[in-house]
């Protein structure tokens, strides 16, 4: 890279640094006379000159961002130093100024699904750790939010080290149609296929109000299964009887009082889940479901419910 590429220097990939402005002016024309850009040239000759002959290598750069402040957001003036460190072999330092900044939430200078200080950072401490943050990307869970009428069903993958959950506003949004329902499905672990002996998920369905939260874990060989899913309850004194109705589009789920749950309450399950691949020890399970190696179900729901939706 020339002396002068570093004065505009552009990253290939996924994100662009922000050159430093190093000078700045204007030039009156009078409206009769000819047009002649050769003064704002040689202006603009003259300034890259002095720059590059005040700061001609990439560690003078890094000194150049320090003296000489240009007004530019915040968060690109973090991506800009934290790239001209790594330029200039200060990769320490950058690692470390990428990782404080993330720390204090803060982001860098684009709009991107990780954010490009994470990148910068796993960059700077070496080829094994951009290695191990690479391999950090791979989705861990599958989400999906079912709307009956306004639009399509929803379904993405998320990595829960990098990616923030979005249960929060759809459970806050549930009206028993649109959406009526979600869930979060934990992947197996790297290297291992997909069966019904690794099913985890959580899903919930109704109401923001009112809705039923169900749990599906490995589990059941006392019955023939290889996982089970049950309704999860409040932990009660007495079973008490089911005799409330979560509607749902093409259904009714008929529940106990004591299992059912609002969206604060929800969403709190949910992101614990997410992050942890658990619910807590502060429930109890009421199996409905188990599944057997080869996909055939068990029924375990006593006493039956009206409808055999499930989302």
């Amino acid at each position: 890279m020339g002396p002068q590429m570093r004065i505009n220097r552009r990253v290939n990939g996924a994100f662009r640094v922000q050159p430093l402005r190093i000078e700045q002016g204007s030039l009156d024309v009078p409206a009769t006379d000819e047009l002649n850009w050769s003064r704002v040239l040689d202006a603009f000759d003259r300034a890259r000159t002095q720059f590059i002959a005040a700061y001609p290598t990439a560690a003078d750069y890094v000194l150049a961002l320090e003296q000489r402040g240009d007004g530019i957001a915040p968060n690109r003036a973090l991506t800009r130093t934290v790239t001209a460190l790594i330029a200039a072999g200060r990769a320490e330092e950058a690692a470390q100024m990428a990782d404080q900044a993330i720390a204090a939430g803060e982001s860098g200078g684009m709009s991107s699904t990780v954010d490009v200080l994470k990148y910068l950072s796993a960059w700077a401490k070496g080829p094994q750790a951009y290695s191990d943050f690479r391999v950090s990307l791979k989705p861990t869970h599958d989400y999906s939010a079912m709307y009956e009428t306004k639009r399509s069903d929803m379904s993405v993958d998320l990595s829960r080290e990098h990616h923030r959950g979005m249960m929060d506003r759809h459970l806050h949004d549930m009206d028993g149609s649109d959406p009526w329902a979600i869930v979060l499905s934990a992947r197996p672990p790297a290297g291992m296929e997909a069966d019904f002996s690794r099913s985890r998920y959580l899903q919930a369905a109704g109401s923001a109000e009112a809705m039923t939260i169900e749990y599906c874990a490995s589990g059941g060989a006392e019955i023939g299964a290889v996982s089970v899913r049950s309704v999860i309850g409040h932990r009660h004194e007495s079973p008490g009887e089911h005799d409330v109705d979560i509607v749902l589009p093409r259904s009714v789920e008929t529940i106990s009082r004591h299992e059912v749950f609002t969206a604060q309450e929800a969403a709190e399950m949910f992101e614990r889940f997410y992050r942890t691949d658990t619910i807590g020890d502060d429930y109890v399970l009421r199996p409905v479901e188990g599944y057997r190696a080869d996909g055939g179900l068990i029924d375990l729901r006593l006493p039956p419910t009206r409808g055999q939706e499930h989302c």
